[in-house]
């Protein structure tokens, strides 16, 4: 039973990481596409729909990821979280490089400010 977990475990932790990263990659290159097209305000929005297409073709695809599911139906919840976790991903990291900015501007702001008195 242990080693059946251990298995499974490892398994979970594989697809959790490599599933997100090629859903982003596919994404990342669909919306560099899309910059250079007239119709990137039109499509941008439907890249979270692509990556959750992306991420139940890939669990369903390949048997690798998690044998112990027989399933079809789990594979397909699996891969639709799988794959917009990496929306999700992008999204985290996106708001804290914006975060970090603004702090960066506000501490310039207060400094100026300082110097001015």
């Amino acid at each position: 039973m242990e080693e059946f977990l251990t298995m499974a475990w490892g398994d979970f932790v594989f697809s959790a990481i490599s599933v997100p990263i090629i859903c982003y990659a596919f994404c990342f290159c669909l919306k560099q596409i899309l910059v250079s097209k007239v119709a990137k305000n039109r499509y941008t929005n439907l890249i979270p729909l692509f990556s959750m297409i992306i991420g139940v073709i890939i669990m369903l695809a390949v048997k690798d990821f998690l044998p112990v599911l027989r399933l079809t139906k789990t594979r397909i919840y699996m891969g639709m979280v799988l794959g917009l976790s990496a929306t999700g991903i992008h999204q985290f990291f996106k708001r804290m490089k914006h975060f970090f900015e603004m702090r960066k501007i506000e501490k310039g702001m207060e400094r100026k400010k300082i110097e001015d008195k």
